[in-house]
């Protein structure tokens, strides 16, 4: 009986006192914050052992950023060894006051230990809407800022009236990314929401570099250009009449 106790009093104990992130919880990470492909910035991995893990384990592109010149030369080499540096890892130094990445830019955030440096707003002044930032034991996520709007059709909306509610997109206008598909067919046709861009491709493709995506419903993220999801759809769909 008292050995049962013990147990259920450890037990309890883990419960209720949740350790900080460490490195040995890559996978249940990726279920908290809910992607597994697309930009995560983990701040405090001085090892990148964490990086490392989320690198093997999702599709995620990994920005690190540590203060101290040493653990980023060592951190360096222990990616390049492992084959992930500069492709699906990348390194930098600078002070964790202020992140080098422009806003609404990452899918998630991780603070590995108490990476105390990082402060919320920072946090999520680089997550995109609805990212989330794992800050210790709290999980915070971004909101969607009042004012935003959708273009949900060709022609803004179902009354084909082509002007925007949209209060946040004001000059001066800024790239926030560039990504592919460079070369695409035609025609093609884009619309927006909840963070989301869909591109419908066409019929039509000049030269072989288009021809993946013939006749294909694409969905990026709005934030930074990760492709979501790829639908086929019915050859001679008329796109500009849809």
């Amino acid at each position: 009986m008292k050995k049962i106790t013990v147990i259920l009093t450890i037990t309890i104990a883990c419960m209720l006192f949740q350790p900080i992130i460490c490195t040995a919880q890559s996978l249940p990470i990726l279920d908290k914050i809910g992607v597994r492909s697309g930009i995560c910035v983990v701040v405090g991995d001085t090892k990148c052992e964490l990086a490392l893990k989320l690198a093997s384990h999702s599709e995620l592109l990994i920005y690190v950023q540590l203060p101290r010149e040493k653990d980023v030369e060592t951190a360096r080499k222990t990616v390049d060894a492992a084959g992930f540096y500069g492709t699906r890892i990348f390194i930098e130094k600078g002070d964790l006051t202020r992140l080098h990445l422009a806003d609404n830019i990452a899918d998630a955030l991780i603070a590995v230990g108490d990476a105390d440096e990082i402060s919320r707003s920072e946090a999520l002044r680089v997550v995109r809407p609805q990212g989330k930032a794992m800050l210790g034991r709290k999980v915070l996520t971004k909101p969607f800022p009042k004012g935003m709007d959708d273009w949900s059709h060709p022609y803004h909306g179902p009354d084909n009236n082509p002007q925007s509610q949209d209060q946040i997109a004001r000059a001066p206008y800024l790239t926030q990314f560039l990504s592919g598909p460079r070369y695409a067919p035609v025609p093609q046709v884009a619309v927006a929401s909840a963070g989301r861009v869909f591109k419908a491709f066409g019929h039509v493709a000049f030269k072989k570099r288009e021809e993946p995506l013939l006749n294909k419903l694409v969905a990026f993220n709005g934030y930074n250009g990760t492709v979501l999801w790829k639908r086929d759809l019915t050859e001679g769909v008329m796109i500009h009449r849809n």
